[in-house]
């Protein structure tokens, strides 16, 4: 009778999504004849978790263990009770489940504190890991290229041809392409399989790659004021600040909204606000 327990072996599978508790592992049991093995009790070595498989000989464990390495299959055939150990090597389940990877591809806007609107868009995209910590909360690094288009106001005092001086105003348009490290925690509430919502927040740094400040005159000439039309964004290229968002998860299919509130330059003392749509994929 042993050699039947043997063989209901290759009819064991796992599969599941990995948590920092243990796994969701499921399983079928057959016998040397291919007929499914109903009825029969199926325990986690080393804990008081069991369970009977159904009429198909399917079985489910949620939040099995790590450290179980077997399964005690025990079947009732002519008033005997025939029992083995099933090898089941959860470790080699759990490393590939708990790390995930996912890209995401945004526009919306950009702004300053005390700027004066928007007039184009900005974007952004990037990729990152999603490192399971618990059932609901996930650690998601990530590395994003972003594109900024902000607009503010500026004042000066300039001199006119006539002798005289003036405080003149004037809208600055600054664009600027930075690298983002994200380094967000997510909520996650997963309904149903491969259908949930993410809420994702924390701390992001930015390093500016290359970005300019560029004077808009309304009409005016700048020439006579020895004033520079265009200047470096950047002197201090670190930046930073807090980042949160939203994302729907549909087969795999992200979707949602992105926000930014931080500094783009040590340099520039006003904030910036950003916030995108963004699409994306769980792989």
């Amino acid at each position: 009778m042993k050699k039947i327990i043997i063989l209901l072996m290759a009819g064991l599978y796992l599969s599941g999504t990995a948590l920092a508790q243990g796994l969701n592992l499921k399983g079928r049991f057959i016998d040397k004849d291919y007929y499914p093995l109903k009825g029969a009790k199926v325990t986690l070595k080393g804990t008081n978790q069991s369970t009977t498989t159904d009429k198909k000989g399917n079985f489910h464990f949620e939040n099995a263990p790590l450290t179980s390495d077997s399964l005690l299959v025990e079947s009732t055939k002519k008033d005997r009770t025939i029992s083995s150990l099933v090898t089941v090597r959860m470790d080699e389940q759990f490393i590939p489940k708990r790390f995930s990877w996912f890209a995401k591809a945004g526009v919306g806007v950009c702004l300053i504190s005390d700027g004066i609107g928007v007039k184009k868009p900005s974007f952004h995209l990037g990729a990152g890991i999603d490192l399971k910590l618990s059932k609901h909360w996930s650690f998601q690094p990530a590395l994003q290229f972003v594109y900024s288009n902000m607009w503010t106001e500026t004042g000066m005092t300039v001199s006119a041809p006539d002798g005289y001086m003036y405080y003149a105003y004037y809208d600055v348009e600054c664009k600027a392409n930075t690298l983002e490290l994200p380094l967000t925690f997510a909520l996650k509430f997963y309904p149903k399989r491969n259908r949930g919502v993410i809420i994702n927040m924390g701390p992001y740094v930015s390093y500016g790659l290359s970005g300019k400040a560029k004077l808009d005159s309304d009409g005016y000439s700048l020439e006579h004021e020895n004033i520079p039309t265009e200047t470096d964004l950047f002197g201090n290229r670190f930046g930073g600040g807090f980042a949160y968002g939203i994302n729907w998860d549909i087969n795999h299919i992200l979707f949602g909204f992105t926000g930014r509130v931080g500094v783009i330059s040590s340099d520039i003392d006003d904030a910036r606000v950003g916030i995108m749509f963004e699409v994306g994929y769980r792989f």
